[in-house]
């Protein structure tokens, strides 16, 4: 193992879509998105969904939107 990989702060970037397929059951896709694709997929996404993204945590949610946005105030 390298010595460099030891203090990487490697973040992995995961998507979940979550839907109802046509027997009304809930369904989800998990996807892993390269860190330089994050915040064009997700603008793309609420574009043309027409759907607000929600997000796992406050953190995440910062990572994309302002804090003020992230806390709804």
């Amino acid at each position: 193992m390298s010595p460099l990989a030891l203090f990487s702060k490697k973040r992995n970037h995961f998507l979940t879509i979550t839907y109802k397929d046509a027997s009304d059951k809930e369904q989800a896709g998990v996807f892993e998105l390269g860190k330089d694709i994050v915040r064009t997929t997700l603008k793309i996404l609420e574009v043309r969904t027409g759907k607000e993204i929600t997000f796992q945590d406050e953190e995440a949610c910062k990572q994309y939107k302002t804090p003020k946005e992230c806390t709804g105030k």
